[in-house]
């Protein structure tokens, strides 16, 4: 990279079973067992540590904490990944994290907003849907995700229907979910990151999924393996602003 901005070396890297380094790293356990210890302090020094590993890898953007709440005892998404089912202590605990995450050198990345933890359908397989009426998500999904917005640096949306947000779009695709409610009302004016568009609840879309993402207010698309989808996603937004369907300006 021969311009003054470093490249972003992106990675997940949350602890417990989603480490995708393992090798010459220490282990860290998922964040539910951190929420068990009942100490925030223990959440930092985690937290640095994980970020001294991924500094060596030559990383500069984590993909984590999670900000999802434990909330369906059949979500295997989820699970573990969460810090637990209280969205105050959810917001705390995930909020000291991506802090620490941060001062040691680490970008974090908050996800999967607006929530992932009220279903037990995987994003990876299908579509979720989450039915709970507003109040309930304010009160509830949205708490971690308002306590970190106006300083994160990023935050993931999830390829999740809500329909008390959006009945027809997945939130990252959807521009009442992406702008009206996270940038708008929560107030945040970081990058917004889409889950990986190859999950199977976003790869139906088709090549204009990323279209549909960018026009939602998504910055950064994300395809995790494939190269030809990435590939026929440029192709895509190429076609979509020579159309005038997507202007230039929400591309820069």
């Amino acid at each position: 990279a021969s311009d003054a901005t470093p490249p972003l070396i992106a990675i997940d890297q949350e602890g417990g079973r989603v480490m995708r380094l393992r090798a010459g790293v220490e282990p860290i356990p998922p964040m539910m067992a951190l929420d068990a210890a009942d100490d925030v302090d223990l959440v930092q020094r985690a937290a640095e540590q994980l970020a001294f590993d991924l500094r060596r890898a030559g990383c500069t953007l984590d993909f984590a904490p999670v900000l999802d709440l434990a909330l369906e005892t059949k979500n295997q998404v989820i699970g573990t990944r969460s810090f637990g089912g209280d969205p105050h202590r959810v917001a705390h605990l995930g909020a000291a994290f991506g802090r620490a995450l941060e001062r040691a050198g680490i970008a974090p990345c908050y996800k999967h907003f607006p929530g992932h933890g009220a279903t037990a359908v995987d994003s990876h397989e299908a579509l979720p849907r989450i039915e709970a009426d507003a109040s309930t998500l304010r009160a509830r999904d949205l708490v971690p995700f308002a306590q970190v917005a106006a300083s994160a640096p990023a935050i993931m949306s999830a390829h999740v229907i809500v329909t008390a947000l959006d009945a027809q779009r997945p939130a990252t695709f959807s521009h009442r979910v992406l702008k009206q409610l996270l940038r708008d009302e929560l107030g945040f004016s970081g990058a917004l990151i889409t889950d990986c568009l190859e999950m199977q609840a976003a790869a139906d879309r088709g090549a204009e999924r990323g279209v549909e993402a960018l026009t939602a207010g998504a910055d950064l698309l994300l395809f995790s393996h494939d190269l030809d989808a990435a590939n026929a996603t440029v192709a895509a937004i190429v076609r979509a602003v020579d159309a005038q369907r997507l202007p230039m300006e929400r591309l820069r």
